[in-house]
């Protein structure tokens, strides 16, 4: 009990002194952005295809783009356009089934929250230890319980800031398009955060376990982004076909061992079938963190 006291006490006051920090509030300022701005652009390119759409159809125009949405979404061009790239038909139509802006909110946070972690908690461990603040801190808790209590805070800055770009894509979505289910978008879009979450675990417990090894914030800047670097590279080069081709059963166990290979799976509806692929994200996170903490118990502090 004392244990999960101290973590939870140090997974507070990491979180509120993070969101005190000009790094993190620029990084979650610059995410929100981003989002933001990414959506903006999304719905102008939403509302030129509609008004494409409305002139082939030969329907009066709307001036905010959604009225058409539907329609669009049923067309058997972009359901076949889309099973080509996925592979299955069936969960592009339950894709297709969600709100256009949680779909589009969902791409955005499983493609940049990868670096989103990386620069949240790269240098988390290793700045306290150059001040000499974590002396402070261990002087009344364990190791252990520092260190997960860092990672518990890391992780609650990421949703946080996951879930604050989402609220700024749905005020954007309901501004500008029409047609918008308001509860329904802001469930859909909680619910791709917390997916975009889950899936940037195996980076955050990556960028802790680094940030372990060094008492140096450079060198922990370092290596975390020679690790994003170094994963999306490996992934690069296991799907390469003259790769594939050298050994399929090798190379498909090495795609597991990846986050982005499990990507594809955080996109179904269903929990049951989400649930092994978020149990492995996770496990790579809690390994990534181990492997540094490992070490950090035997450094000086």
């Amino acid at each position: 009990m004392r244990l999960l006291r101290d973590i939870a006490l140090v997974a507070g006051f990491d979180l509120l002194e993070s969101l005190r920090s000009w790094r993190a509030l620029l990084l979650l300022l610059l995410f929100l952005a981003g989002s933001v701005f990414a959506t903006l652009i999304f719905v102008e390119v939403l509302n030129e295809i509609e008004q494409v759409a409305a002139n082939a159809l030969r329907v009066p125009a709307t001036r905010r783009p959604g009225a058409l949405t539907d329609s669009l979404r049923q067309s058997d061009e972009l359901i076949h356009a889309l099973t080509n790239l996925v592979g299955e038909e069936e969960l592009v139509r339950q894709i297709l089934g969600m709100p256009v802006l949680a779909i589009f909110y969902g791409w955005v946070a499983l493609t940049f929250t990868p670096a989103l972690s990386t620069f949240v908690a790269g240098g988390s461990v290793a700045s306290e230890r150059a001040s000499g603040s974590a002396r402070f801190a261990l002087g009344r808790t364990g190791r252990t319980a520092w260190a997960v209590g860092k990672l518990c805070g890391q992780a609650l800055v990421l949703l946080v800031g996951l879930q604050i770009a989402a609220l700024g894509v749905w005020v954007v979505g309901m501004i500008r398009t029409t047609g918008m289910p308001p509860v329904e978008t802001a469930l859909w879009l909680a619910r791709m955060g917390l997916r975009g979450w889950v899936y940037g675990l195996p980076w955050l417990g990556l960028a802790l376990g680094l940030s372990q090894l060094t008492r140096s914030v450079y060198v922990a800047w370092g290596l975390c982004i020679g690790g994003l670097i170094l994963g999306g590279a490996l992934r690069g080069a296991l799907n390469l076909p003259m790769v594939v081709d050298l050994a399929p059963p090798l190379v498909e166990a090495a795609r597991t061992l990846l986050p982005g290979s499990h990507e594809l799976d955080l996109w179904r509806p269903a929990f049951v079938d989400r649930a092994p692929a978020m149990g492995l994200l996770v496990a790579m996170g809690v390994v990534g963190f181990t492997l540094g903490h490992l070490r950090f118990l035997r450094a000086d502090a």
